[in-house]
């Protein structure tokens, strides 16, 4: 092999996986093989098993963003019983001369006191319970897979759900708009 200049049996084999590649979705892991077509909408509807039209697998990613939102909700709560735990030290008081120089705001300001001690523990806890509830909203919107059931008068919409279960909810054909 010159540099630069694959051999003719590698490029034959490497447009042997480009052929199969072509045929699948690479932003949506969409694999047409997978998606069954009907001829008519009463083939569809009079199959014998239920056809699978969607199928995204992606297990691994949505573990880790599970035990991220985990790890952020427990890091975020231990910071917020910290604040809860902190003293009420007072300022040092200073003359006027003093205070007109530029100090750093936390020489300014006790944060013992309970405004600053509730309020650094509620905006802690809700920063965790918001990364929480974002990660969450995240997974369950995550098709996992669209199944026309064997009658065609239902799809069921397979998603992925936290702690690695599916959920599954049964839609009317009816009910579903596509555009």
């Amino acid at each position: 092999m010159i540099w630069g200049r694959p051999s003719p049996q590698l490029l034959r084999n490497v447009s042997h996986y480009f052929r199969k590649l072509s045929t699948s979705c690479r932003f949506c892991a969409l694999n047409t093989n997978a998606v069954a077509v009907k001829n008519s909408a009463s083939e569809a509807s009079n199959s014998v098993k239920d056809v699978i039209i969607y199928k995204f697998e992606s297990p691994r990613f949505y573990k880790y963003l599970n035990l991220f939102a985990i790890t952020q909700y427990g890091f975020w709560i231990y910071i917020s019983t910290s604040s809860m735990q902190m003293n009420n030290v007072p300022v040092r008081e200073t003359n006027k001369a003093e205070e007109e120089e530029d100090l750093p705001f936390w020489r300014k300001i006790n944060l013992g006191t309970d405004k600053y001690k509730y309020g650094l523990a509620t905006g802690a806890a809700l920063m965790g319970f918001g990364i929480l509830f974002v990660s969450w909203t995240y997974i369950l919107r995550t098709v996992r897979y669209l199944i026309l059931k064997k009658d065609g008068t239902a799809v069921a919409f397979v998603t992925y759900a936290p702690f690695g279960k599916n959920r599954i909810m049964n839609v009317p054909i009816k009910d579903v708009i596509h555009q």
